[in-house]
């Protein structure tokens, strides 16, 4: 159901204003109205800080590390800012790894050199430059035999050196090479280093998921909370050049005696007033135990208006039911419902109403499945299994099925046009459900007439026209 709303205008003299709002905040009931304001660069840049954070505890718990005892209290801002600082470090390194990478195919050919004496040997007017061409090219056209060597080859291509002199041009058709900056082993050396490093990051990363976590949600929280009262700030009007501050607010019913007695405390000037439907009201869901469990899926979709009926209640029996209906398999409904019990010792809090949902819809699959006489995908009608023969006669063949599904599909159809009705009504009025009030009238009208006409009360005139005017 959806919990009434009460709302309420504070009028507070400006210098009480920032303790009151520090006191609403204990308290944590009420929603603020939301005006059209500009938002300052402080809040801005908090909302920053919170994706930050955000962003940082979904890598961190992403690397799946068993988290260890860690202190809640430490400095989650020097935290956050350590890893920010690390990634960014990581993405350079990794871009500079793929440039390496890149030349070090380049170099592999040549292996190792020295640049010194390649240079050396140019004072000496003894030139080295380095060529690529095929085997069949270096062969056949005798460039073995100018002054070159070999340095590698591969199945088609010869990488070579050629000595020249002072005074030579010698001319070979292959491709000229730059010699390379550096050498192979030094390359090679340098991707090692980097790899190192950036396996060191990785390793800070882990000890931060082993023991950061909680303070860094601990210190997002705290951001979080001082976001939410700067916002508070900037949505309310001063009045009487800024002396009286006017703020205005949403709170459950169910807390309103709470409000009254600290709203009187405080010697708080205020007004209560129930919503208009020109109000756009916070909408604050509280069902029973098992209609809980399925607001999940309800808030997949989205929330009710507060002016609507809050279906989760009415949804929640027949969700059950045609997820029974649709699996219907008792054996996989067991294995739900086990599973999930199972699970439920070592869960979290916030995981177990899940668990406790699948577990209810593994009790609906168990009934459908016993009702069709289906266990792990045996048909228990067909199949000559002892166990089970005397009971075969109470199982639903498929057209037994399908004739229940149908009026399974049909009370459903009923039923939420009933809800609808009421829904519209509680809306906007009586008058605007009629329309949907006279379908459902046709449609049970309908359904009387189909079963009273294979009886013998039909040929009853009078009767007949009664079911016809109905």
């Amino acid at each position: 159901m959806i919990v009434p709303m009460q709302k309420y205008s504070f009028l507070i003299f400006h210098k009480e204003y920032s303790s009151f709002l520090d006191d609403l905040q204990d308290i944590g009931v009420v929603h603020i109205i939301e005006k059209k304001v500009e938002i300052t660069e402080d809040i801005r840049e908090q909302y920053k800080i919170l994706n930050r954070f955000n962003k940082t505890i979904k890598f961190l718990e992403k690397r799946k590390i068993e988290p260890e005892e860690s202190k809640i209290d430490a400095d989650g801002m020097k935290i956050l800012e350590d890893i920010i600082e690390k990634q960014k470090k990581e993405e350079n390194l990794k871009q500079i790894l793929v440039t390496e990478n890149k030349e070090l195919l380049k170099v592999e050919p040549w292996g190792n050199f020295s640049k010194q004496i390649i240079e050396k040997l140019k004072q000496e007017n003894i030139f080295v430059r380095l060529f690529i061409t095929s085997k069949k090219k270096y062969y056949s056209e005798q460039i073995s035999n100018f002054n070159t060597e070999i340095i590698s080859d591969t199945k088609s291509q010869v990488y070579f050196i050629l000595i020249e002199q002072t005074g030579e041009q010698i001319n070979i058709d292959a491709e000229d090479i730059k010699l390379p900056e550096r050498p192979f082993s030094e390359i090679k050396q340098n991707i090692l280093k980097i790899e190192e490093e950036i396996e060191n990051i990785n390793n800070d990363f882990d000890n931060y998921a082993k023991t950061s976590i909680p303070a860094l949600k601990s210190t997002k929280a705290a951001t979080a909370e001082n976001s939410e009262y700067n916002k508070a700030v900037l949505n309310t009007t001063a009045e009487t050049e800024e002396k009286v501050m006017i703020l205005e607010g949403w709170a459950p019913n169910t807390l309103k005696e709470q409000m009254t007695e600290f709203l009187n405390k405080k010697n708080i000037l205020y007004i209560s007033e129930k919503p208009t439907l020109k109000d756009s009201v916070p909408v604050l869901i509280k069902n029973n135990r098992f209609s809980s469990l399925f607001e999940p899926i309800g808030k997949l979709f989205s929330l009710p208006d507060y002016s609507e009926l809050d279906l989760t209640v009415f949804f929640a029996p027949f969700f059950m039911m045609f997820f029974g209906f649709c699996l219907g398999d008792a054996g996989y409904g067991l294995l739900f419902l086990v599973g999930a019990g199972l699970y439920k010792l070592k869960a979290k809090e916030e995981i177990k109403p899940i668990l406790s949902l699948v577990q209810f819809l593994g009790l609906a699959t168990i009934i459908f499945g016993a009702i069709s006489g289906t266990l792990f995908g045996i048909n228990l009608i067909e199949a000559d299994i002892e166990l089970f023969a005397n009971v075969k006669g109470l199982f639903l063949d498929p057209e037994k099925m399908f004739n229940l599904a149908l009026i399974l599909g049909a009370i459903q159809i009923v039923f939420g046009m009933i809800i609808k009705s009421i829904n519209q009504a509680k809306q906007f009025g009586f008058i605007y459900s009629l329309a949907t009030l006279g379908w459902l009238i046709l449609i049970i009208g309908g359904a009387i007439f189909y079963v009273l006409s294979t009886k013998e009360i039909i040929n009853n005139n009078i009767i007949l026209y009664i079911i016809i005017a109905f």
